[in-house]
Formats: C-alpha cells, sequence, structure tokens
C-alpha cells in the first residue's frame, strides 16, 4: 500500500477494508477532516478523543492538509501525527515520528472506486521497532496487543463512516 515505504521492516502490519455506499469524492472529505480538535477519529470517542464527540458533519475549516501538517492524536496533543503523504481524493499517510529518527508508525487510508457507486476503504497500520531508553521492546510484546487495539478502533470508524456516507 502507500505508505508501506515509511516502515521497511514493519513488527506490526495490519490491512482492513471496508465498502461504503457512495462514491469516493463523498467519501474523501471525511477522511481529510480526522484528528483530535478536528472532526476527530469517528470511533470510540471516549478513548480516542476523551469524550469528545466526533463530527456528524462535513467542516469546511478542516478539508485542507499538506504534507508536513500535524494532526492531533489526543486532545491537547501538539504532535503525535504528521501527514506523510497526501493525495486528495485517493489517499492519507499519517505518521508517528521517531524523536531520533524515521518513523514509529504509520496509518494509512486509501480509497478507490467500488462497484454500483461504491468506494473501497482500506487502512492499514504499520509499526517498525520499538526502543524504550536505548532498549528494543520485544516484538511479541506489542504486536498482539496493538493488532486487538488497532482492530477494535478501526472496525468502529469503518461503521461510523457507513453511517456518515450512507
Amino acid at each position: 500500500m502507500i505508505g508501506d515505504q515509511f516502515i521497511l521492516n514493519p513488527i506490526v502490519s495490519a490491512i482492513h477494508e471496508t465498502t461504503l455506499p457512495t462514491v469516493p469524492e463523498n467519501v474523501w472529505p471525511w477522511l481529510v477532516q480526522v484528528g483530535s480538535g478536528r472532526a476527530g477519529w469517528y470511533s470510540w470517542d471516549w478513548i480516542d478523543n476523551l469524550g469528545r464527540k466526533s463530527a456528524i458533519r462535513i467542516l469546511p475549516e478542516y478539508q485542507h492538509l499538506e504534507c508536513g501538517d500535524i494532526v492531533p492524536g489526543y486532545p491537547g496533543a501538539t504532535r503525535m501525527f504528521v501527514v506523510r503523504a497526501i493525495s486528495p481524493g485517493r489517499h492519507l499517510v499519517l505518521a508517528v515520528p521517531s524523536a531520533s529518527s524515521g518513523d514509529i508508525a504509520t496509518w494509512t487510508l486509501e480509497i478507490a472506486s467500488g462497484e454500483d457507486e461504491s468506494t473501497v476503504l482500506r487502512s492499514c497500520l504499520r509499526m517498525g521497532p520499538v526502543r524504550l531508553a536505548g532498549i528494543s521492546i520485544p516484538s511479541w510484546l506489542i504486536a498482539w496487543p496493538l493488532r486487538v487495539g488497532h482492530h477494535i478502533m478501526q472496525t468502529k470508524q469503518f461503521r461510523e463512516l457507513q453511517k456518515r456516507c450512507g
């Protein structure tokens, strides 16, 4: 997928896919406005947005992103996600930058035309090796909880986008 080049040797790679009942032009505005303090994440708001409800309409003030822009991951964050790649109407790649170099993780949202005026939305989470205080954290300690957590959050986001785009 687009964005795979930012995490070359992932310890986690999780791909999810859904079909939304509208054309890609109607889906993109929902994706480009994601973020805490923006439109939210359309997921479990009490977890990833400290209870602030995700938007139920398109917000014109959040319809533009460029590479290098910051997308807050949680309320009050000034970093968390950085836009690494964007092609309006096609894909958005958000990265969690490392304090030293490169990225810790990426989250890609990619849309394509489906059958009968629908949209195929793919999500890919990739996470590279993790070091804390110079010590490598074993992948088995991180991979399973991250996969489960991402699956729960991504499933909810897809369900909420189904409602908003339906």
